[in-house]
């Protein structure tokens, strides 16, 4: 009876252990990457009662009888099957569609093995698992080829930590892994700007290297001053006519005379008059070097009133309204002003309208048509309009006066230009006609809105000056085609998206290659916690191998391996060995009464 009760306590300690285990199971039934065990039992010692006897001529053979003791513990599997696949939609996250295990690296530099590719790059660029374990992978060569021996396979040894340079890290995108293992990148690029349709006039762009402008480039504003009559490319002589006309100043209204200077050895000679001329009762008030001054922050329409004549000496007094009609300047003298004396002499009531504005300069070509002896100006857009023109013999030289528009819409203001030609030569070429040439702006200010990557817009200005062949706006350089360049109306730039910039070439990089661990004996690995697996004496070398090679699994991206708890067989077994506690218990209650009465026999 004791050697029952001795049986039934042996029952109870191995079905408390199968009961743990199954509790290990359940507990860890949404674990990625675990495997569930499994317990096994075996019965213990046998005493022999009776041996086994052979058969004789008389008798027949005989069984031996044997007593056993209880059952001990067998063993504890890992069951090493394969758990569903979750998707994670995270690139960095692999399932082992097989066999193998990733090879992992500890703070210790122990090599461990595991089923949960949950992977990560790190701020040093170290690709490490969740724990922090640096994640070992395949050599490469300088061509990306990756380094096995000839069966295809190689050794822990081997293998390096996969690491990439932090700087490079920050140009990676879209980082994955593929079925093989190898993990690529699209790696940024040399920032680069891709032009629109209608900017032919750039020949080529640069973008420094360290910008963080993104998307689309467009011109806002675009601000000349000065203006240059450039020498035509083609005229019906071949004669060349370079001249300069300087208009006014962009910030305001200091004007200045024209400075025309021809070539002498075209036999023309071209003198100006004051550009910018207004009709007054009295004298015709011209302006001179000197003039009325607005600054850039007063810009608009001005009207200036005689009020009071002078002597001719410099008295007389003016008054000056703004373009609402009041008063910002009384009894002022031509010497407050800034006027020149030429103004001195208008009488009472002159007035004189000063129209602020764009200071675009004259931009299009002149040529002189010698059937109705005038200048056309043809405008950018392809416009022509007649320029009033003049064209007197005196004595052995034609002068020939232009007065051409400028850019002050609604002023009436124009600039003359006075051609001094022999008459032979007015008669031999420009009687013919010819081109004289393009007015274009001598200076500009151009502003144009990028984006910086985080989408916010940013204003960047830069500068052009006639025969400037670039132009530099932030970190954008626009090299000109400056034959066409010259030919534009700068103010229809306004408003112009030069195209987008962009960054990345689209290659396509390996930056590090994964390796599968598989073993001889991997039911003889032993668990380490946490999801780790490490060599035992009875699990054999690890054999490293390319995913999907040499009986390992490929790999799926954006998904990890589920728990292979079966809940439904783990509760059936608990059933089991809830019962089989349970008959355990019940044997030795048994057996207690048993010696119970056994013990009352005396009484």
């Amino acid at each position: 009876m004791l050697a029952s009760m001795y049986s039934a306590v042996s029952g109870l300690s191995v079905h408390q252990t199968k009961m743990d285990t199954i509790g290990n199971n359940v507990s860890n039934v949404n674990t990625y990457g675990f495997k569930s065990s499994r317990v096994t039992f075996s019965d213990v010692f046998y005493q022999n009662y009776a041996g086994a006897s052979a058969p004789t001529t008389t008798q027949g053979g005989t069984n031996a009888s044997q007593l056993g003791y209880g059952a001990s513990l067998g063993t504890i599997d890992v069951l090493m099957t394969r758990g569903g696949s979750a998707t994670t939609d995270r690139s960095l996250d692999v399932y082992i569609n097989g066999d193998g295990f990733l090879p992992v690296q500890d703070s210790s530099g122990n090599t461990l093995y595991t089923r949960l590719g949950n992977l990560y790059f790190d701020v040093q660029g170290n690709l490490v698992d969740g724990n922090g374990n640096k994640a070992l992978g395949l050599t490469m060569n300088d061509q990306g080829v990756v380094q096995l021996g000839e069966d295809g396979t190689t050794t822990t040894s081997s293998l390096e930590a996969i690491s990439v340079a932090p700087e490079k890290l920050k140009e990676l995108t879209s980082i994955s892994i593929g079925s093989t293992g190898a993990i690529t990148a699209i790696q940024e690029g040399a920032p680069q700007m891709n032009l629109t349709s209608g900017t032919s006039w750039v020949a080529n762009t640069s973008i420094a290297a360290g910008t963080n402008y993104s998307g689309s480039v467009n011109i806002t504003e675009v601000k000349t001053s000065g203006g240059a009559l450039v020498k035509p490319t083609d005229t019906a002589t071949g004669a060349e006519i370079p001249v300069t006309v300087q208009t006014a100043g962009e910030d305001g209204l200091t004007y200045k005379s024209a400075n025309i200077i021809g070539a002498s050895d075209t036999g023309i000679t071209l003198t100006g008059t004051a550009p910018y001329e207004a009709a007054g009762t009295g004298n015709a008030a011209k302006f001179s070097d000197a003039m009325f001054t607005i600054t850039g922050s007063d810009k608009g329409t001005y009207t200036l009133t005689c009020t009071a004549a002078g002597d001719g000496a410099g008295t007389s007094v003016w008054s000056v309204k703004d373009a609402s009609g009041n008063l910002v300047a009384v009894n002022k003298t031509a010497t407050d002003l800034g006027l020149d004396a030429s103004f001195t002499g208008a009488s009472v009531g002159a007035t004189l309208k000063v129209e602020s504005g764009s200071s675009t300069a004259l931009n299009g070509e002149l040529k002189f048509t010698p059937a109705d002896n005038k200048l056309t100006y043809t405008d950018a857009t392809g416009n022509i309009r007649d320029v009033t023109c003049t064209s007197v013999l005196n004595g052995a030289n034609y002068e020939i006066t232009a007065s051409v528009p400028t850019p002050f819409s609604g002023s009436g203001v124009t600039q003359n230009v006075v051609f001094t030609v022999p008459k032979d030569y007015y008669e031999a070429n420009l009687a013919k006609g010819m081109s004289l040439g393009t007015v274009t702006a001598k200076n500009a200010t151009i502003t144009a809105s990028v984006y910086n990557k985080g989408g916010e817009e940013q204003k960047v200005e830069g500068t052009w000056t006639s025969g400037q062949s670039t132009i530099t706006l932030g970190n954008i350089t626009l090299d000109l085609d400056t034959k066409k360049f010259n030919k534009l109306d700068l103010q229809s730039l306004v408003n112009t998206k030069l195209g987008n910039v962009s960054s990345g070439d689209g290659t396509i990089y390996t930056i590090g290659q994964l390796a599968l661990a598989t073993f001889t004996n991997q039911d003889g690995l032993l668990e380490a916690g946490s999801g780790y697996y490490t060599i035992s004496a009875n699990s054999g070398a690890a054999t490293i191998s390319v995913p999907g090679n040499n009986g390992t699994g490929s790999l799926k991206a954006s998904s990890l391996e589920m728990s292979n708890v079966d809940l439904a067989a783990e509760f059936t077994e608990m059933i089991f060995a809830e019962r089989g506690f349970q008959a355990n218990s019940r044997v030795i209650t048994t057996s207690d009464t048993l010696l119970e009465e056994l013990v009352n026999l005396v009484r």
